[in-house]
């Protein structure tokens, strides 16, 4: 397979893939590989009727230009089916999840949406439209990089066929004719992977408090530290820590504590 390298470090606009129409895309002749790390990415288009067309053509590309993927099957509990269900589903939230829980870096996440009638002018073949629209979020950063849109219009015999005929179009127009995975890459490139921002915080600790300070509007809370250095008695060589509690309210102290007592070790 011949391959046709591409950086990612031009103008978005200047990185739209130069294929021949899908045929399907997976059963294209060339190849692309960027010149760069490239993301470990999961997919989820939430396809009307439970259908996968534009998933599998968006993971077929994907793979085909070298991208590390993240496969939805790696789910081996049940919760994590129930996500995978979510997420199939529409549930941004669970795809998200997922894609921390099985390490995925970007999530393309969209809509395939589409409608079918009976052609107007010949009646025994059925017309269908489609809309693809995939964005593309950063879950280190937890902000969308990249988003975009395309419709099709297919004409067929059977309501099926003309159906994945239109997603299908649609999709390979969304990879080949728009900026998606220029911008994508473009962002790769020039922002660090924040690896501290990707794990979410202990349940208890304080950026998990302040985490939901935030997201209720409450004040977040407060930390008082105190450090000891306490001997139990004139004979002793072990040293303590004071153990503390918030103490009362005092308009003449920033956040009180009173000393309770003191554990040995």
């Amino acid at each position: 397979m011949r391959t046709v390298p591409i950086r990612c470090g031009c103008a978005a606009a200047g990185l739209l893939f130069a294929l021949a129409p899908p045929a399907p895309i997976q059963a294209q002749e060339g190849g692309i590989t960027f010149e760069s790390d490239l993301p470990r990415t999961l997919v989820f288009v939430s396809e009307r009727g439970g259908g996968d067309v534009a998933t599998r053509d968006l993971t077929a590309f994907l793979r085909e230009a070298g991208f590390p993927l993240v496969d939805p099957a790696l789910a081996h509990t049940a919760a994590q089916r129930e996500l995978v269900q979510a997420a199939l589903d529409g549930d941004e939230g669970a795809a998200v999840q997922l894609g921390r829980d099985f390490g995925a870096q970007v999530l393309l996440i969209g809509v395939a949406d589409w409608g079918a009638r009976p052609d107007p002018v010949d009646g025994t073949l059925i017309t269908a439209t489609s809309e693809v629209a995939v964005r593309a979020l950063r879950l280190d950063q937890g902000d969308v990089v990249a988003d975009a849109r395309a419709d099709a219009r297919a004409i067929d015999a059977t309501e099926q066929a003309a159906r994945t005929k239109a997603i299908r179009q649609a999709t390979g127009e969304l990879l080949e004719g728009s900026a998606l995975l220029g911008r994508l890459m473009n962002d790769w490139e020039t922002r660090p992977w924040r690896e501290a921002m990707y794990w979410s915080p202990d349940p208890g600790s304080v950026p998990a408090g302040v985490e939901r300070a935030d997201a209720s509007g409450a004040a977040p809370p407060g930390l008082a530290i105190l450090l000891a250095d306490v001997r139990p008695s004139t004979a002793g060589t072990a040293r303590g820590l004071g153990v503390v509690r918030k103490g009362d309210r005092s308009s003449s102290a920033f956040n009180p504590v009173r000393l309770e007592g003191v554990v040995v070790g």
